[in-house]
């Protein structure tokens, strides 16, 4: 029937008639999505089900949540895995968990220790999960600055790039051997082909063992990058990168390969961001990355994360983003529950859907729908009356 055929990626049409029930789907994940809506019917319905028909396809095709597992918390797998079915129930499809230390490295077992790290047969484990529910779990490491736990370490020191022990020493080949033993553990676990290396707040980068060097900061990183990411093909992947240095130096994007994904991260509530348009402009594909305003706080900032992320993710869909990360850091300390964080899952992944704010009323609804934890859905009642 070419009048019910569906044509947008992931999209359905979903027709209850007198007659029966169909769904027409452009793909798996589309007939996933129609499947998902009338099982939201039909636990609804009071035995009957009205005539009806549903057309719907996500704006954003990359819905995605990175999970900071490394300053504070580092979640079970029991925990892991349900908070899979979470974001399932949510549409998002893909998930990364933040790495800095908290892997557990064979070869170099001293990076992990005293963090109860994640293992490989978690990872193992979470891949089969998020594969079964349509989710790609992508792998995210650390690879330039953040890496404080590793080069405070006794035998990493010497690869620092000064003593703010920030910074990998971009010059230094013994910096590339370790990243490729680590790579060599962690990537081959993923089936993804998209690898996020972080390389985000590099501050010190020239300003230590290669302050002499001739280079400057965005040479050296420049440089480093192109290591990085020749590196990581080497085990299949193509390269995420936070793109903060990006912005500040526009130059550095001449030589940048084309299959690099800019992950454009800001946090602050503001009515427009200018940064969409920006990798627009040099025709970079990217992707929005708000935040949960989860960090540093006992209780979520869920007035300045929401304009956050409708707002940024309103201008990245008119800029022509090709996905959402919704960033849930843990940085200067991890002391909010996980539970009152959920809210604002919900909200990212209602606004990557449809490209703009669903509003309240609907995302009060959704939490009701999905997040039936005991007690839960009072807690987010309260939490909306409170912010």
């Amino acid at each position: 029937d070419d009048g019910k055929k569906v044509t947008e990626e992931q999209g359905y049409r979903l027709t209850v008639e007198k007659g029966g029930i169909c769904i027409h789907a452009a793909d798996i994940e589309g007939l996933k999505y129609g499947l998902d809506t009338l099982e939201q019917i039909l636990k609804q319905s009071d035995g009957t089900i009205r005539c009806l028909s549903i057309y719907d396809y996500p704006v954003l095709k990359k819905r995605g949540l990175m999970l900071d597992v490394s300053r504070g918390k580092v979640y079970t797998r029991e925990y892991l895995l349900k908070l899979v079915e979470l974001l399932s129930g949510l549409r998002y499809n893909v998930l990364q968990l933040y790495i800095e230390h908290t892997f557990d490295f064979k070869k170099h077992s001293e990076i992990c220790e005293g963090s109860d790290p994640v293992t490989a047969e978690d990872i193992v484990a979470l891949q089969q999960k998020c594969k079964s529910l349509g989710i790609e779990l992508q792998p995210n490491l650390q690879s330039l600055g953040h890496c404080r736990r590793i080069l405070t370490r006794r035998r990493y020191r010497n690869l620092a790039e000064s003593s703010m022990f920030w910074s990998m020493d971009t010059t230094s080949d013994d910096v590339m051997d370790l990243l490729d033993d680590m790579y060599s553990e962690y990537l081959p676990l993923f089936e993804s082909r998209y690898f996020n290396v972080g390389l985000d707040e590099p501050y010190d980068i020239g300003k230590g063992k290669n302050r002499n060097s001739g280079k400057t900061g965005e040479e050296l990183y420049l440089e480093y990058l192109l290591k990085i990411h020749d590196l990581a093909a080497k085990y299949g992947k193509k390269i995420m990168v936070f793109g903060d240095v990006f912005v500040r130096n526009p130059e550095l994007l001449k030589r940048l390969p084309d299959d690099i994904i800019c992950l454009d991260w800001i946090y602050d509530p503001k009515e427009s961001y200018e940064t969409p348009q920006f990798y627009k402009k040099h025709n970079l594909t990217s992707w929005i990355c708000p935040g949960t305003g989860n960090w540093n706080t006992l209780f979520p900032r869920l007035d300045g994360a929401i304009t956050n992320i409708v707002n940024l993710t309103r201008d990245g869909v008119a800029a022509g983003a090709k996905g959402m990360l919704l960033t849930d850091w843990n940085d200067h300390g991890a002391y909010t529950q996980p539970i009152p964080g959920y809210y604002t899952y919900v909200y990212g992944g209602a606004v990557a859907w449809c490209g703009c704010d669903p509003g309240a009323d609907y995302v009060d609804r959704k939490a009701d729908e999905h997040l039936r934890i005991s007690g839960y859905s009072e807690l987010v009642h309260k939490l909306a009356e409170i912010y």
